[in-house]
């Protein structure tokens, strides 16, 4: 009965501890001691700034409104200029009179050119505001991913809390049944060494053994805190070994109100990241349908442009004949159409953004029913596990009385050593019992407010 009565979550509490602290170890950690004690708000707050995840998405933030600018530029004024400097043989004659133009081999001197343009796009036919708007759009899907990390990283900060508060809430109620346990089996050693056949060497090796299991669940217990510590630790962006110290240790009752369903489904579909990435997904892929159906229009734009020309080794002035491209100035403005159409490769990003479209609207539909099901879920995990706990918690109640009087029995000699150790047993699976329920609401309270996405 005692083997039975082990708690095997604690096993699962290293276990997954176990597994969070391997799975975070490869990710960078900043370590800063901390001297006041730390409540699960406070830790997530310190994870969401130090955590490398929630930087990275701010970075591509970062990079999304980098790319609004760049469309931007695409329609802002833009100069192009040019000038060198080369070697140029002489000439003579030829500007002023007709005929008579002289190249002179023997005579170099220098040519100078300098040229400007100023291109001022004035309008894409729509093109840039379709553009402009699929870009502003991608970079609020990017701000909704962080937003997305940064439910995920408090959503593993409060795991990893709740899982270190179940191995350590255990670990009293395995250090009371031990007391009582090793009281028992002093007992045991005493009246079995006095002969009198009151208590036999099966009684007092049944209590043993008990002990001895009994033992290996506090080490469990011990180990299973431990690693979960680490853990979070590392969860919040610290050295795993960092001097900090958290406010709770041991997991109490949910006391919060039951929400009711229809209000935590409407906050869902309209504040959760992944609702709101589909909303601004739509119409940044909307709009690129838009944009790349009109790049086969041209673009209309105002330009001037100026040339100067210059070189000692050649005649100034003009002729009707000849026109003097090495000694002259130039200036002007104009408006004109640009156009650059290529069939293929137009009609090819019109059909990959269309099907970009499709796949948006088509994670829309499974999310307009996913997302209700996570919420409902996660509501209907925290109740049942508020009500089972309550039932959990008569049966810690009971068992502690039957662990009690056995053991005052089992004393004053008119129990049996397998009666304490079945109280005991009960005892501790109606303590694991109440602890398991008591992280499922924890960790259904965790999984509804990702499910709906608030803080």
């Amino acid at each position: 009965m005692i083997q039975a009565a082990l708690p095997r979550t604690l096993v699962y509490v290293a276990a997954t501890a176990a597994f969070s602290a391997s799975a975070l170890a490869a990710e960078p950690a900043t370590k800063k001691p901390s001297s006041e004690p730390l409540n699960v708000g406070e830790c997530v707050a310190m994870a969401l700034k130090r955590s490398p995840q929630v930087q990275a998405a701010r970075a591509n933030v970062a990079l999304r409104v980098a790319q609004v600018g760049e469309v931007d530029a695409l329609v802002s004024p833009r100069v192009e200029a040019t000038g060198y400097l080369a070697p140029m043989y002489g000439a003579e004659g030829g500007l002023t009179q007709q005929g008579g133009y002289k190249r002179d081999f023997t005579k170099w001197g220098p040519y100078a050119h300098a040229d400007a343009r100023l291109l001022w796009p004035l309008s894409t036919f729509g093109r840039h505001t379709a553009g402009k708007k699929a870009a502003s759009s991608r970079a609020d899907v990017e701000r909704e991913k962080l937003r997305e990390v940064e439910h995920a990283v408090r959503h593993e900060v409060r795991r990893l809390y709740g899982l270190r508060l179940f191995a350590r809430s255990m670990q009293p109620s395995l250090d009371n049944a031990t007391k009582i346990l090793a009281s028992a089996l002093e007992t045991a050693r005493e009246k079995y060494d006095e002969g009198t056949g009151e208590v036999t060497i099966v009684s007092v090796m049944r209590l043993e053994y008990g002990a001895g299991e009994l033992a290996r669940a506090s080490r469990r217990a011990r180990d299973g805190a431990k690693l979960a510590t680490l853990a979070l630790r590392q969860a919040m962006g610290l050295d795993p070994h960092a001097k900090v110290t958290f406010s709770d240790n041991r997991l109490k009752r949910d006391r919060t109100k039951m929400p009711k369903l229809a209000p935590l489904l409407t906050q869902a579909l309209s504040h959760r990241p992944e609702a709101r990435q589909l909303k601004h997904g739509k119409t940044a892929v909307t709009a690129l349908v838009r944009s790349e159906r009109l790049s086969a229009l041209p673009v209309l734009f105002a330009a001037a442009v100026g040339q100067v020309d210059w070189s000692p080794v050649r005649p100034k002035g003009y002729s009707a004949v000849l026109q003097n491209q090495f000694n002259d100035v130039f200036a002007g403005v104009a408006v004109g159409l640009r156009w650059s159409w290529t069939p293929a490769a137009d009609a090819s990003r019109v059909r990959k953004a269309e099907a970009t479209r499709q796949w948006v609207l088509a994670q829309g539909k499974r999310a307009a029913t996913g997302i209700p099901l996570q919420v409902e879920k996660a509501r209907m995990d925290l109740q049942r596990h508020n009500d089972m706990a309550r039932v959990a918690r008569g049966q810690v109640k009971s068992t502690r009385k039957w662990m009690t009087f056995s053991a005052a029995a089992y004393a004053a000699g008119t129990g049996e050593a397998k009666d304490v150790l079945e109280g005991i047993g009960a005892y501790l699976l109606a303590k694991k019992a109440w602890y398991e329920h008591l992280l499922g609401a924890w960790q259904a309270r965790a999984d509804l407010e990702q499910a709906v996405g608030s803080k």
